[in-house]
């Protein structure tokens, strides 16, 4: 048996050595007569290929390397592979992968949470209300899919994937707010059919044939910068600057809104802080601001754009233009 194992590993070291020098990649033949990909060949296959492969083994050295191999399946190629031709363990990352992203998403917190979180029902719903006024969206076809049997409830798991397919940017506060303003019956469900009645409210008054001479309620969204909140100091600076600015646009009766539009290529109605700076400074308007007016300004204005904080002109023009006393967008 001794001399037996040791014609093994001649032989093994052999067919080793062949195939680093040849560079050859063999587990394809074998898995060529392996059709159940059971990892077992018959003993004939193995001397079928190792002929075919020129591994140059002799009769007793087939016969040790068979012996040695052989179970009751057959000739056991994965085994023997693994030690005449080791392939580096690949390393499976998917749940690595996973944990990183994890790790990423509590350590660093998202762009949303930049935004301010607004605590109370109210604030929450106009917020949604406002985003689907300005984008025209249709929530239900968001909800309606996960709810076959429509009786208007489902998982509080599904409610916040469908609301954020929807693009309804929401903090996760703001939608624990809403989960529990609109709780179903069963446990841990959110009737998302009347949350959506509701936001829907926006578009149309309910029941309007039932009460023709109601009159309908037209609902006008917020501006994002009514979010931007000042202290009582700020907002004394804010009137002080805005009085400054008023002056000189209606003692020259100024067009203000031209020139802003002019670095708005996307029509967005807003522009950098230092395009904003830039403008008013080119008509002559920033010499009578301090440094802390402009900071009060951009707070005041301030609309989150990603990443990056712009500024809205049209809302900063409709105040200068209402203190100036001049006609809605019309100077």
């Amino acid at each position: 048996r001794r001399v037996h194992g040791e014609i093994c590993e001649v032989a093994l070291s052999k067919v080793s050595q062949k195939i680093v020098e040849r560079r050859m990649i063999v587990k394809p033949d074998f898995q060529a007569f392996d059709r159940l990909n059971r990892g077992h060949v018959s003993a004939n296959n193995f001397r079928q290929l190792a002929s075919m492969l020129q591994l140059s083994l002799n009769d007793e050295e087939l016969d040790a390397v068979c012996a040695r191999f052989t179970d009751d399946a057959g000739f056991n190629y994965f085994n023997f592979l693994a030690i005449v031709d080791p392939q580096p363990e690949v390393e499976f990352g998917y749940l690595r992968r996973l944990e990183d992203i994890r790790v990423t998403n509590e350590n660093q917190p998202i762009s949303l949470e930049l935004q301010p979180m607004l605590s109370d029902c109210e604030a929450v719903m106009n917020k949604i209300k406002t985003h689907v006024h300005r984008k025209r969206l249709r929530l239900s076809e968001y909800f309606r899919d996960h709810d076959h049997l429509r009786h208007g409830r489902i998982p509080k798991d599904t409610f916040r994937r469908a609301l954020d397919n929807s693009t309804v940017n929401l903090s996760q506060q703001e939608v624990s707010i809403i989960e529990n303003a609109y709780r179903g019956k069963e446990l841990n469900t959110v009737n998302w059919m009347k949350f959506v009645t509701d936001v829907d409210a926006i578009f149309a008054t309910r029941h309007l044939e039932k009460d023709p001479l109601k009159d309908p309620v037209l609902f006008e969204p917020s501006h994002e910068y009514a979010v931007n909140e000042l202290s009582q100091e700020e907002n004394e600076t804010l009137g002080e600057a805005i009085s400054k600015i008023s002056y000189i646009v209606k003692r020259r009766r100024m067009q203000l809104h031209p020139l802003f539009a002019d670095f708005d290529i996307v029509n967005n109605m807003c522009i950098s802080q230092n395009q904003f700076r830039r403008v008013l400074t080119e008509m002559d308007l920033g010499g009578c601001l301090s440094e802390y007016d402009w900071a009060v300004l951009f707070k005041r204005f301030c609309h989150r754009k990603g990443s990056r904080d712009d500024v809205n002109y049209l809302a900063f023009t409709d105040e200068v233009y209402a203190a100036a006393g001049f006609a809605h967008r019309m100077p």
